[in-house]
């Protein structure tokens, strides 16, 4: 089964996963981002629902996935 980043395809995020990503998007600051901190805090929600992403220094989030799902292994 071909994996999508799931910050790319919201639209198959599951309602568990989704409900995570509702809470943080409230959380975002449109003009500032994620700090660091907050990003580390939101992945630790996502781990609990069995997903996980990584981020670059800017902050950005990318590669939202399943635990054990290499980005390598994600379709755009």
């Amino acid at each position: 089964m071909e994996q999508y980043d799931l910050f790319k395809h919201y639209e198959r995020q599951p309602k568990e996963l989704r409900d995570v990503m509702m809470k943080w998007e409230q959380k975002y600051n449109v003009n500032d981002g994620f700090s660091y901190a907050e990003l580390a805090e939101m992945l630790k929600d996502v781990e609990k629902v069995g997903y996980t992403f990584d981020y670059y220094l800017d902050a950005v989030p990318y590669g939202l996935r399943p635990v054990g799902v290499n980005l390598e292994e994600l379709g755009y």
